[in-house]
């Protein structure tokens, strides 16, 4: 499946997901947080798009370097990509979100 695609995909869940429990304004701000993290720590963008191959290393690391950082939904939405072995599309999670808010403002 085209990677932009599974982006979208999550990112379409999460807001959705959000959305029905009230919580859009805390999902925006985490997409910040997650933003800010990649662009700040460029060692943790480099991990996500370089995965390892142990799985557990993966959630171990996410875990540590987005999890605490985030919200309950966005940080359940990582937590899975990884599970399904997605972790490369987590640095694209923050531009997918705000085009998808774009897309809605239209």
């Amino acid at each position: 499946m085209n990677g932009r695609l599974v982006v979208k995909r999550y990112v379409r869940a999460l807001m959705e997901t959000a959305d029905e429990k009230g919580k859009t304004a805390i999902v925006e701000s985490d997409m910040q947080t997650l933003d800010r993290i990649l662009n700040e720590a460029p060692s943790i963008r480099q991990f996500c798009l370089k995965p390892d191959s142990k799985r557990s290393t993966e959630l171990e690391f996410v875990k540590t370097a987005f999890v605490p950082y985030l919200g309950e939904y966005t940080g359940r939405t990582i937590v899975a990509a990884v599970e399904n072995g997605r972790l490369a599309c987590i640095p694209f999670f923050p531009a997918a979100f705000r085009l998808r808010l774009e897309e809605l403002g239209d």
